[in-house]
């Protein structure tokens, strides 16, 4: 029996540095959405039963689990698609400026 060929798909090709151009815009955009509600980042920190250590590094960019960006997400009250959204923009407005 002859297997029928699967369509091909191209994945989308990051660099590291597009990875971390996207991580880094992820903490600003965490930071300035907490910073509405909450101005003390240890105060957030507690509210979501996170380590204030571990949230100063994802708002600095650093790489988190998708389980700790959604529980950021509800800590801000904000869904992933209305976020999504939100990094999007932040994101190619830092394209259109470089």
């Amino acid at each position: 029996m002859k297997r029928r060929s699967q369509p091909t798909r191209r994945a989308l090709k990051l660099t590291q540095q597009e990875i971390d151009d996207v991580l880094m815009s992820l903490g600003e955009l965490i930071q300035e959405i907490r910073k509405q509600d909450f101005p003390n980042a240890e105060d957030f920190a507690y509210e979501i039963e996170i380590s204030r250590s571990n949230m100063s590094r994802h708002e600095k960019g650093k790489d988190m689990l998708v389980s700790t960006l959604l529980k950021i997400l509800a800590g801000l009250d904000k869904a992933p698609k209305e976020f999504f959204a939100l990094l999007e923009n932040k994101v190619n407005s830092k394209r259109i400026k470089n």
